[in-house]
């Protein structure tokens, strides 16, 4: 939309749906704003309706347009039967240096937002420094949430060495002695976005036998502290300081200013000797928004107050600002200025000159306090006040202890009564916390093993457990026996009862109704592209009673009837069913709450479908249940789908995909029931397996609200008699696949109905390679396999995606890890031959 809008010669101006209504309007009348694209979501609609009213106010109007999809913006986009009419865009014309090609606004939450207008050189010259240091990374589709915790553990992983963040999360890495070990192996950890207090900037560069190393090489002090730089900027300006080693880490909180940028000083003749910072235009640096002028020529004024460092005149240290704006850790802004005016009509509160004259503090010549002054002299009261805020958070008057720290119902109904007193109304138990109750409470109790369990509560406690349910059991598990780590297995449990909880709900109930008998069979069916999807398309299409077939799939760049043909090839079916008149492609959306599909298609589905096939699936063996919770909540929607049915035979029949990992691992003597699994045994399997079970029991729901519905569980597919095709990213074909490198397959311990020795089939893998390999592969152990593999994918010299090439069975290590496991467990009970 942004490159969209520059091309057609106007300028975009992105607002943030979070800023309040009113300063919305102010940001589009003052900056002239014409025409607003919107739309998206819910939240941004319910804006908009009373967006017009809060213009109105303000006497200014704008035309808004709904935003489109990107279907109605290139209608042939993916179509492969038809060319292309769009025609090259014309040339775009010259722009100047100074033109304003773009906006932004600040957050307003001091007051109205500004507009903040950026010019194309200023943007140009951000582009240029692309390839001196920056990547361009695809987000999954589904953004995990980065918490410090992830954050953390994702630079660990990827051997990281400079490293941004928020203040908040150095002070939360701070109380953890792993994170602070691994953030002393960086090279440099930048901070900005607000201020780090100055307790844990100190406790992070003392982590050595000294603070002062005269070096520039990290390697040479493996005992010397956190390598921390503070880092300044803002959206009116850029980034304006330099970031390099510092011969003294306890430099940490000063900057030092770039020389490619005028900076200028204005001194506040205090006792501190402040000054605020400017910066002035100059042929390097231009700030994006000017307020002054500076020996005539225009500048910005940042109202930031610094002082110099008192050895090192090109260091300075921010102490505050000329607003009292307060910069919070996790950078968000706020004013104390707007609340003393609201407190001044309160016949309590009295201007500050009515009772004495004022002599101390000093005041300046404009003729109010100095702030610095001012924190100085009234320091011994603001510490005393925090104290006593800290001793009255802590307190337990009128928090009562849970009827029990042996119950997780008990515990959970504690918390929950906790978190509707604070907030003054009823909260889901999945999707609420709190803290200072939780760990006032704990203190106070007469039982050591509790008093223990509140010294392992912080802040990053909830965060790893964001929710009452999940808060509970941790208590729980901590009240019990001071563990913070809690049973996987309980963990799991917990999560497909929550998950099948949220969308097991609100079943449409059926109304009495005439049936007519079905004559032809009109058929979704769902992943027609994948292995098995592509059969049953085709079996589909090869019978006589299907009259219709909605094949459908996510869109897709080469578009799904392309995708089609690719795969029929690979599996030699026949390409002329794709030509058949009774299949019809569909570009579906399973996450929406109408497949993503047209009213036009959606209520055809409705009146005309006699069964739904859901074969659709994210295929990840590393991922959690959470992470497959759009695949859960697409499921719902086709079941959603089938129960609004108009068709004249009824409910259509349901469908659905499972597979056996809804078990879990495997035993020796373990039956599988086909009617129904339970939870807990889903609990130890991975999160793919439990999302299936999940779905399955939505599907029981449904089957007891009057939806006809059948689940098939699949295991491992190996293609069919005709083309022997296998999906190269199934587990069996990557440990194929990492064999070859090491010339070893494994040998596994299974079981089947209608056993066949794994060593034969390993035999004949290792048989079929011999043009490749030269010789017959030796077959080896599984654990011994997959020691090796690991130790050689770990050496391998090239790039990730080289090295996935090489050993794919990398990509499921833990699903690897967990099989040699159950490998180990039916060897030594030597119950399953080889």
């Amino acid at each position: 939309m942004i490159l969209g809008a520059m091309r057609a010669g106007l300028v975009p101006f992105p607002i943030s749906p979070r800023t309040h209504l009113p300063g919305i309007a102010h940001l589009l009348k003052s900056t002239q704003t014409s025409l607003v694209v919107a739309g998206g979501s819910q939240t941004i609609d319910a804006t908009i309706s009373q967006l017009s009213d809060n213009l109105a106010e303000i006497n200014f109007s704008v035309q808004f347009v709904e935003l489109p999809s990107l279907g109605r913006v290139l209608p042939e986009l993916g179509n492969t039967e038809q060319e292309s009419e769009h025609k090259p865009f014309p040339p775009l014309k010259a722009i100047s240096g100074d033109g304003i090609i773009n906006i932004l606004h600040s957050s307003g939450s001091t007051g109205m937002p500004r507009s903040v207008k950026f010019h194309l050189e200023g943007v140009f010259k951000n582009i240029i420094t692309q390839p001196l240091g920056w990547i361009t990374l695809c987000p999954e589709s589904h953004p995990c949430v980065p918490t410090s915790n992830l954050t953390i553990e994702a630079a660990a992983a990827t051997k990281c060495l400079h490293m941004v963040c928020v203040p908040a999360f150095l002070e939360m890495w701070s109380q953890e002695e792993a994170a602070v070990a691994y953030l002393r192996q960086m090279k440099s950890v930048v901070f900005g976005g607000g201020p780090l207090a100055e307790a844990i900037g100190n406790k992070l560069v003392d982590q050595g036998r000294s603070l002062i190393y005269f070096t520039l090489d990290w390697s040479n002090n493996p005992e010397s502290g956190v390598h921390i730089h503070s880092c300044y900027g803002a959206t009116e300006f850029g980034g304006i300081n330099e970031v390099s080693d510092m011969d003294d880490l306890s430099d940490w909180s000063y900057v030092k200013f770039s020389s490619h940028v005028d900076t200028r000083f204005i001194p506040q003749h205090d006792e501190d000797n402040s000054f605020e910072l400017v910066f002035v235009v100059s042929d390097d640096h231009k700030p994006f928004e000017l307020n002054s002028e500076i020996d005539g020529k225009p500048a910005y004024r940042t109202k930031d107050l610094v002082v110099r460092h008192p050895f090192k005149p090109d260091l300075w240290k921010f102490v505050g600002r000329l607003d009292d704006q307060i910069i919070l850790l996790n950078g968000e802004k706020t004013n104390p200025g707007p609340m003393d005016v609201t407190y001044s009509f309160s016949p309590r509160e009295t201007d500050n000159h009515s009772r004495r004259p004022c002599t101390s503090p000093s005041t300046h010549t404009q003729g109010y306090h100095p702030s610095l002054g001012c924190l100085k002299l009234y320091a011994s009261d603001i510490e005393e006040m925090y104290l006593d805020l800290e001793k009255d958070s802590s307190t337990t008057d009128g928090i009562q202890p849970p009827q029990s720290w042996d119950s997780t119902e008990d515990i959970e109904a504690w918390i929950s009564r906790g978190v509707q007193n604070l907030l003054g109304r009823e909260v889901n138990s999945h999707s609420y916390n709190a803290l200072r109750m939780l760990k006032s409470t704990l203190h106070a109790s007469s039982d050591s093993k509790v008093q223990f369990a509140a010294t392992k509560i912080n802040q990053q406690t909830i965060f790893g457990k964001p929710t009452v349910r999940q808060l509970a059991q941790l208590v729980f598990q901590l009240a019990k026996n001071g563990d913070t780590t809690v049973d996987p297995v309980v963990e799991a449990l917990q999560s497909i009862r929550a998950m099948i909880e949220k969308y097991d709900a609100e079943w449409p109930r059926q109304e009495a109704r005439e049936i007519q008998p079905v004559k032809k069979e009109r058929v979704v069916v769902t992943g027609t592209t994948g292995g098995l999807g592509s059969h049953l398309l085709a079996q589909l299409l090869e019978n006589d009673v299907v009259e219709k077939v909605w094949a459908m799939n996510r869109k897709s760049s080469k578009g799904n009837r392309e995708r089609e043909v690719a795969s029929f090839e690979d599996k030699l079916l026949d390409l002329n069913l794709l030509k058949s008149e009774k299949l019809v492609f569909v570009d579906t959306d399973l996450e929406d709450p109408k497949l993503g599909l047209s009213d036009e298609t959606y209520d055809e589905i409705r009146r005309e479908a006699t069964v739904i096939i859901h074969n659709a699936w994210q295929v990840n063996f590393n991922l959690s249940l959470q992470s497959f919770e759009p695949s859960i909540r697409g499921a719902r929607n086709l079941l959603d789908l089938a129960f609004h049915s108009t068709a004249p035979s009824g409910l259509p029949r349901f469908a659905f995909a499972s597979s056996i990992s809804v078990a879990g691992f495997a035993g020796p003597g373990r039956q599988l029931s086909e009617v129904s699994v339970t939870p807990e045994m889903a609990a130890t399997s991975i999160g793919y397996g439990q999302s299936k079970l999940v779905t399955e029991k939505l599907l029981e729901s449904a089957r007891n609200s009057g939806l006809q519905t059948c689940t098939v569980r699949l295991g491992q597919l190996t293609g069919d008699a005709r083309s022997g095709a296998w999906t190269t990213t199934d587990w069996v074909p990557s440990l194929i696949g990492s064999s070859v490198d090491k010339e070893l397959p494994p040998v596994i311990h299974t079981s089947h109905p209608r056993p066949v020795p794994w060593v034969d089939i390993m035999n004949a893998f290792s048989a079929s390679l011999v043009p490749r390999t030269n010789s017959q592969l030796p077959v080896v152990r599984f654990g011994e396999w997959n020691k090796l593999v690991i130790e050689a994918a770990a050496s391998f010299k090239g790039s990730e995606g080289d090295r996935y090439k090489r050993f794919p069975s990398t990509k499921i290590q833990s699903t690897v890890d967990g099989m040699v496991l159950a490998d180990d467990e039916l060897r030594s009970r030597e119950e399953v031959e080889m």
